[in-house]
């Protein structure tokens, strides 16, 4: 049966053997799962897009855009009161992707989580301000960076809550969703540009 060669292939780990130990008894880890693990990949792809597949960006080297784009990163954080302990100092297309090989590799934004975090909004602001708003893939990601930037509220609204207020946790799960499905549309946003990732 199908339960015998589970059992078989995937052994139970000794923590589920425990009583009352289940999968409903873990509890997630936002910081790799969320900031360093969805929002790095997302970033770091906005990032690319927005550097390297804009068309009306493509002026000057990558690095000048990538100033231009950074340079709208830190009117944000001018206007809204963000430690500049937890947000990023500079930014370099190093800590994104590799400038020679940005077709071919999968982005991931390099830095410690809080300054991850704190890029989300700063960016949606950028995006704003950049993208082709008859793009759909433009959209897609504006709606994904507003979602990402919404679960991030959530969370900072609620420091101590172990459980999330119903009606909080539903806006929570919504956002959640809309975020993820939006986020797994960027890799058509590389393919209409000849990447293959």
């Amino acid at each position: 049966s199908s339960a015998d060669f589970l059992t078989k292939v995937l052994p139970i780990h000794p923590l589920f053997t425990l009583p009352g130990v289940t999968v409903h008894a873990l509890w997630p880890d936002l910081m790799h799962c969320k900031y360093m693990g969805t929002d790095g990949y997302f970033l770091g792809s906005v990032l690319v897009i927005s550097v390297f597949m804009i068309p009306h960006m493509h002026a000057g080297s990558y690095q000048e855009r990538l100033n231009t784009i950074w340079g709208y990163c830190l009117e944000y954080y001018r206007g809204n009161p963000i430690d500049a302990s937890t947000r990023f100092r500079n930014m370099r297309v190093g800590m994104f992707t590799k400038p020679s090989r940005w077709r071919n590799t999968m982005p991931k934004l390099k830095g410690r989580a809080v300054e991850i975090k704190h890029l989300g909004s700063a960016l949606l602001y950028d995006f704003q301000r950049i993208h082709d708003p008859t793009d759909d893939y433009h959209k897609s990601i504006v709606l994904a960076l507003k979602m990402s930037v919404k679960m991030d509220t959530i969370i900072d609204d609620h420091p101590s809550d172990f459980v999330l207020p119903a009606t909080v946790s539903a806006d929570f799960k919504a956002a959640c969703f809309v975020y993820l499905n939006q986020f797994t549309l960027t890799p058509r946003h590389y393919k209409k540009a000849g990447a293959i990732i």
